[in-house]
């Protein structure tokens, strides 16, 4: 805990897409041309999602997750075990705690390095009321991000300011209650959460107390931005239920495994930017930042119940240089981030520590350093070339497995080529190569199995390509269509709570595509993507675990005079739950709606959710050969209000 109350003190970063300067665009597809030079990541030609706060407020967000159902390609599974970190991946990757994406909350990487989970992104401290924008970039093709970034890119940038201040109040179903308040003058920002809830099941409890501060001075050429952010949550965690035994009636769907099963968590950060225009063409920004992270997980995965206790410190500086003329931009930059992390698992009986299963610290400074190009020789034509490299220098002692302690470095060169070609107002294709990379797990490095020896590996690699095409019309329609490959040696994943494999090499060939209407009270759009995701193999293991072959989303929102009814609907196909193919998580579906409507002095809403699969969730595993899932429930409800202050 004393880690936690010194960041509070401690200046940190902001990434420059913070900055107000940056042009405020909707969403993949619009009109927007990609062809002119600049840092915003709709410029990137690749396949992006943009949001801004007017699309965020019309959503039907009962999770900050939510924010990312509604776009083609990406798969988010909420997991009903507590405050632990949710799962979402883009491009074939089944994203177990966002490992797979390379997640940043105004350019501060969330990405936990050998933690609990190796990557894991947890975004359970965010608050929709914090964000103006949120950017996603599909494919790992920008050379402004490295580690973590396999599936992609995404980008959360919280509010510069707020004039005024606001209560948004929260009940419904389960025992929900959530209370925020958000104030605000000028370029300062403070919002603070209150929230609980006891679940679905039996032990899904969740208690969290969240505080996060913005404060931004100078001027357009000079800006400086200082952010401290708090959070402390307490939760229960129900485990995942046996298929067979809910279907045959041996337990209800509202049964917890373990009743002692749950955790802790106590994060905070503080970050520190300076933004500086040296002349109309040169420009700089500096960032750094701390982040603190406690946690303890409790939890019965069908051997008895056992506990993880991590304790990770985080510190991080970086600089982008840009200058640009004519036709050119060049950029460049240095990344800098050190983590410090104590990482105990023990047998436990009712949270009771029993004997060791693994005692570790582990030390890595990453070192990274990037160079783009921009060229845009015509008006109608623009490339980009960058490359990025990355060192990670490994220091890990293992008091369980002492043979295992050892020190190692390994490196990774990122090229990324990408090229956008408008021909005419409506049409833009657009193609890129590149490759991403993930540095390897304390559990990699130094196995707890006795006698095991350090191994002194390299970071995890993947090369992946697309070719995309978007038509737009206006303002009023687009539609996307993009077709994308990715390779894989030596891939490391989860295949269940607690279980990791290495799959090998593997492939991912996927296409996905997007239409939008937006017009002045009508907005509709319809997804749909298609993976297979396959095991490079001989043998009759050809599956990918937990990739869901086919995904579909799609919504309407309706805005009539002071109203909003804002409705979508979300599938994932079939996922192989083992590497045969034999064991399948059948599809599942999810429904969810949303009424809201301003009157005078305030603005009310009513949100419900449906989820019509009894014997099935969208996160299922097998947990000791059993195919085991997280029920959720069929009908959800809350009720709300905001009212200015």
């Amino acid at each position: 805990m004393k880690r936690i109350l010194v960041l509070l003190a401690i200046g940190g970063s902001l990434h420059a897409h913070d900055l107000t300067t940056l042009p405020q665009v909707e969403a993949v597809g619009q009109s927007k041309s990609r062809i002119n030079l600049g840092r915003a990541v709709e410029q990137l030609p690749a396949g992006t999602v943009v949001l801004d706060s007017e699309d965020l407020q019309a959503m039907n967000i009962g999770h900050v997750m939510d924010i990312f159902r509604t776009s083609a390609g990406l798969v988010v599974r909420h997991i009903n075990q507590g405050d632990v970190g949710d799962d979402f991946g883009l491009r074939g990757f089944s994203g177990g705690h966002g490992v797979d994406a390379a997640v940043f909350v105004d350019g501060v990487p969330i990405n936990q390095v050998n933690g609990r989970t190796h990557g894991l992104a947890d975004l359970n401290w965010l608050l929709p009321q914090m964000i103006e924008r949120v950017e996603i970039t599909k494919g790992p093709f920008s050379a402004r991000s490295g580690n973590f970034a396999l599936g992609g890119v995404v980008n959360i940038v919280t509010k510069a300011g707020m004039d005024g201040g606001q209560i948004d109040a929260t009940a419904g179903k389960f025992g929900f209650g959530q209370a925020v308040v958000s104030y605000g003058k000028g370029a300062s920002y403070l919002t603070g959460e209150g929230f609980t809830t006891d679940g679905f099941r039996d032990n899904a409890f969740s208690e969290r107390t969240s505080v996060f501060a913005k404060h931004s001075f100078g001027n357009d050429e000079h800006r400086f931005s200082v952010v401290a952010q708090w959070d402390s949550r307490r939760f229960g965690a129900p485990a995942y239920l046996p298929v067979d035994d809910v279907v045959a009636g041996r337990r209800a769907r509202t049964e917890a495994i373990n009743n002692s099963d749950g955790g802790d968590v106590d994060h905070a950060q503080a970050y520190l930017t300076y933004f500086g225009e040296i002349n109309d063409h040169t420009a700089i920004d500096a960032r750094a930042y701390a982040i603190a992270d406690e946690r303890s997980r409790f939890a019965d995965f069908g051997t008895g119940q056992s506990v993880t206790f991590t304790e990770g410190t985080t510190f991080g500086l970086s600089a982008d240089v840009e200058h640009s003329w004519a036709s050119f931009l060049l950029a460049g930059g240095a990344d800098l981030r050190f983590d410090d992390t104590e990482r105990l698992a023990q047998r436990s009986v009712r949270r009771m520590p029993g004997a060791q299963t693994s005692d570790r610290s582990a030390e890595v400074l990453q070192t990274s350093l990037y160079a783009e190009a921009q060229w845009a020789p015509v008006d109608t034509l623009r490339a980009t070339l960058g490359v990025r490299w990355d060192q990670f220098d490994s220091d890990v002692e293992n008091r369980f497995n002492s043979s295992a302690s050892g020190s190692g470095k390994g490196d990774a060169l990122s090229p990324k080529f990408g090229i956008a070609w408008r021909p005419a107002e409506f049409v833009e294709f657009y193609a890129n190569r590149g490759r991403g990379l993930r540095s390897p797990s304390q559990v990699e490095l130094s196995p707890d199995t006795r006698g095991a020896r350090f191994q002194d590996l390299e970071p995890f690699e993947v090369k992946s390509n697309d070719i995309g095409v978007r038509l737009s019309w206006g303002s009023a329609f687009s539609a996307e269509l993009a077709v994308y490959d990715t390779r894989t040696n030596g891939e490391f994943v989860q295949v269940a709570p607690g279980e990791f494999a290495n799959l090998g090499s593997t492939t991912r060939d996927g296409v996905e595509g997007e239409l939008r209407w937006r017009g002045q009270w009508l907005e509709a759009f319809f997804g749909a993507s298609r993976v297979d995701a396959e095991l490079v193999s001989t043998s009759s293991a050809r599956e990918v675990t937990g990739v869901p072959g086919n995904s579909q989303v799609a919504g309407l929102t309706w805005r009539p005079e002071t109203y909003v009814f804002d409705v979508y609907a979300q599938r994932h196909g079939r996922a192989p739950l083992n590497a045969a193919g034999s064991i399948f998580r059948e599809p599942v579906v999810s429904l969810s709606a949303k009424i809201s409507r301003q009157f005078e002095r305030f603005r009310a809403f009513a949100q419900f959710t449906f989820n019509p699969d009894d014997e099935r969730s969208e996160t299922q595993f097998l947990i000791n050969g059993r195919n085991a899932f997280d029920p959720l429930p069929t009908f959800d409800a809350q009720i709300g209000v905001s009212v200015p202050l």
